[in-house]
């Protein structure tokens, strides 16, 4: 427990920029930020995405959506992640293939009405 604590106090902060390079960015990854428009967070993933470099990170407010944005809304959050890999050269999907994946999401499954049948058998939760 007490190198868990030590370990804990003495962290640093996450290093984003370097002013002695040209350019001054350190992460040279493409970067997907998603954040929620209802997330307490808004205001921070904002300063981190401009202490980012620009033509590698991406930025996306999801509206409707709190700080579980997967949970909040996978439809939106699948059709972002799907435009990323697209701009990265990962996924050659057309609209209707995007369309189609999407539309997994979308879609409910029906349950039977207490008076239908289903397969044959007739529905066992009568009154």
């Amino acid at each position: 427990m007490y190198l868990s604590s030590k370990t804990y106090y003495s962290r640093t902060d996450i290093a984003l920029l370097d002013h002695n390079c040209v350019p001054p960015y350190l992460l040279k990854v493409p970067i997907l930020q998603l954040v929620g428009s209802r997330s307490a967070f808004v205001e921070e993933s904002s300063y981190v995405n401009s202490q980012l470099d620009p033509s590698q990170c991406d930025w996306v407010k999801i509206s409707d959506a709190c700080g579980l944005v997967l949970d909040d809304k996978p439809e939106s959050v699948t059709h972002a992640l799907v435009l990323f890999l697209q701009g990265l050269g990962y996924c050659e999907l057309i609209g209707s293939k995007i369309t189609s994946i999407l539309g997994i999401f979308s879609r409910r499954p029906q349950r039977p009405q207490c008076d239908q049948e289903v397969n044959g058998c007739s529905p066992r939760w009568e009154r």
